[in-house]
């Protein structure tokens, strides 16, 4: 299992890679990956939305997303979202150009609009990735709980 440092040191490689980046298509080949998620429902959730910030809350990822190109807001307005990803034992996070090859122990994968994909790769399918909304005063990634908006930190 990936210790706090080295999800602080992917957090990192990742903020230097994709902030910035526009994610114009999604998969997911292994359903039980998302939390919260359908996975027919993946690709419409993330389509056009900007990779604006990568940060870490203990061993968890946390991906800020801007509100979706389109959506008639201006750029991180509207429903700006964060993806949530817990590596747990053997997840991995690669962003690689798209033709690279695949391999059977590809769980997810988010393309993005300059030709490369952010790969996450789990041989034990213990991974988890989310999709929340961002509370606008603080950031931090929401769900409801009993009429209440908490932290969704799992």
């Amino acid at each position: 299992m990936p210790e706090l440092p080295e999800v602080e040191t992917i957090a990192r490689d990742l903020r230097r890679l994709i902030v910035g980046a526009t994610i114009v298509d999604a998969r997911c080949d292994w359903p039980a990956t998302l939390r919260n998620l359908a996975p027919g429902d993946l690709a419409d959730a993330l389509r056009g939305r900007t990779v604006q910030a990568i940060d870490r809350r203990a061993k968890q990822l946390l991906v800020a997303l801007s509100a979706p190109a389109g959506s008639g807001e201006p750029a991180g307005s509207g429903a700006p979202a964060i993806l949530t990803i817990h590596l747990k034992m053997t997840g991995q996070l690669f962003v690689v150009p798209a033709a690279t090859p695949s391999d059977r122990h590809l769980r997810l994968v988010l393309r993005l609009a300059d030709g490369r994909e952010v790969r996450f790769r789990d041989i034990r399918k213990f991974g988890r990735v989310g999709l929340y909304p961002r509370d606008p005063r603080t950031g931090e990634p929401l769900v409801e709980w009993g009429g209440a908006a908490v932290f969704a930190g799992h």
